[in-house]
């Protein structure tokens, strides 16, 4: 039977449907940035597929706003409600299970990838995972996703063998290489327009228990010769490593003693007040005798502190984590560069642009990344093998923190990062690039649909492909929380088919 009533939505599910009148509402529609909580009617925390379909039927009955939950790791409330209801998996459909033998991991929709990493190196294996491993497996994986491993095994999505989505209609479907291909074609990279992912199988690999990992801190007056060291090193480096070169400042560093949400910064971040700091943060996947030696020329430098060692492989994904915690209002960008025309000087004008802002006053953090992955495996998967669009640019991103949420606050975040950014990718129009996946940006018009922002994002003839899946998988529009693709009309439909 299907649920018409919140009293039968209840009655159908095994999970939780929690209202504002609950003792734990507050902590339902709380989210990583608190700038991106929001008051939900109704919180479904489901168990099972069956409870995901009552959940999408109770609410497209009620005319409620839907919006899914898997890791709520995003600054605009993509994951969140006003007044609709959230199906949520964060709670209960959050496993993992490692098939050693066959090399794969069933991982349900609401993991984070703490549970993935630490599930599968107990049996040496690996797959492409995020940055911070408080992320969500479903965002990062819907939108592409960039991680430390992507050199040697491509992005989190060409990992991504097999998903069980629920539809609009509650239907769930299994997508994969030899069932429902068109389906599997857009969910590795259109996000989440085509319905809730409840399960993802990835493909792993076989992983050292132990990397190399750790942060550089540099003089800002050594920037030109860091940037001519990254450069060099860059284009002969293997695909086992990876540098992110970090401009960070924090509120912190203005003063001795902690402001009310903050999480402290680590002590060796304090020996420059009152300005940027820049450091690399390197990876090698070996040990640490390999990676000294493969990031020499780092070294030779003379970095003023040096944080490498070699560390478990789960410890990785953590290592950003004290700088994204949440607690914060956010506002996060990503863009694209081309390192060859990235010359040092634009990075000086972030830093002393950086120096400027008013971070004592407005308790400010802000961190602008720029991440140098080999792309050699990203690149050898087809352009037409999923939605995904494919380049070998150069991704970064800029994510600023406050802890009071007040418009006046979000608006001068959305200026100074936009600005901050034109230093370095000047002329772009939408910052497509970040740690989480090539369409994934944080902004204020992520729910404007228009048929040049989807060209732009993948491409003309991907984008048409995915207005006729949208229209065949989602007519009404029921998933419309993050860059959304618009349906196909049946007069586009038949004049495509009449020039074909």
């Amino acid at each position: 039977m299907l649920a018409h009533t919140l009293d039968q939505l209840k009655r159908n599910s095994l999970g939780d449907i929690i209202t504002s009148s609950d003792d734990d509402y507050p902590t339902a529609i709380s989210r990583w940035a608190i700038n991106a909580a929001r008051p939900a009617k109704v919180v479904a925390f489901v168990k099972n597929t069956k409870d995901i379909s009552q959940a999408l039927y109770y609410a497209k009955y009620s005319k409620l706003s839907l919006a899914v939950r898997g890791g709520g790791h995003n600054a605009v409330g993509a994951s969140s409600a006003k007044d609709g209801l959230v199906v949520d998996l964060s709670r209960y459909m959050n496993l993992v299970k490692i098939d050693a033998e066959a090399r794969l991991a069933y991982v349900q929709g609401g993991a984070l990838w703490k549970d993935v990493d630490e599930a599968a190196i107990q049996h040496g294996l690996a797959t492409v995972g995020g940055t911070v491993n408080h992320t969500g497996v479903a965002g990062l994986t819907l939108g592409g996703g960039f991680g430390w491993l992507q050199g040697s095994h491509g992005l989190t999505v060409d990992n991504l063998v097999q998903a069980v989505i629920v539809l609009s209609d509650g239907t769930a479907l299994t997508a994969n290489a030899n069932e429902n291909t068109d389906l599997f074609w857009a969910i590795r990279g259109g996000g989440c327009n085509f319905g809730i992912c409840a399960e993802f199988v990835f493909r792993l690999h076989v992983q050292r228990r132990t990397v190399f990992a750790g942060n550089l801190m540099f003089d800002i007056e050594r920037l030109d010769d860091v940037m001519r060291v990254i450069r060099d090193w860059y284009f002969s480096a293997s695909e086992k490593e990876v540098a992110f070169l970090t401009c960070y400042r924090n509120a912190e560093l203005d003063k001795a003693s902690p402001s009310p949400g903050f999480t402290e910064v680590s002590v060796w971040l304090t020996a420059v007040p009152c300005q940027a700091l820049t450091f690399v943060s390197v990876f090698y996947n070996g040990s640490k005798v390999e990676g000294r030696s493969k990031f020499k020329t780092f070294l030779d430098l003379g970095p003023t502190e040096d944080t490498t060692a070699e560390i478990p492989y789960e410890a990785l994904n953590g290592l950003y984590n004290q700088y994204y915690e949440p607690g914060l209002a956010r506002h996060m960008r990503g863009f694209r560069y081309d390192l060859k025309n990235s010359p040092a000087a634009s990075i000086r004008n972030v830093l002393e642009r950086m120096n400027t802002l008013p971070f004592k006053e407005r308790c400010l953090s802000l961190s602008v990344v720029l991440e140098y992955n080999s792309f050699a495996k990203v690149n050898a998967v087809p352009n037409d093998a999923m939605a995904l669009a494919r380049h070998s640019l150069n991704n970064g991103f800029a994510l600023m923190g406050w802890p009071e949420d007040t418009p006046q606050n979000i608006a001068f975040a959305r200026k100074e990062v936009w600005e901050i950014l034109q230093m370095i990718s000047p002329g772009q129009k939408y910052f497509t690039g970040n740690t989480e996946g090539f369409q994934y940006v944080e902004d204020q018009d992520h729910r404007v649909s228009s048929t040049t922002k989807g060209e732009t994002l993948y491409g003309t003839e991907k984008y048409r492909k995915l207005q006729r899946l949208k229209r065949k998988y989602d007519p009404e529009v029921i998933f419309n929380k993050w860059f959304i693709i618009e349906p196909a009309s049946e007069e586009k439909e038949r004049g495509i088919k009449s020039r074909l």
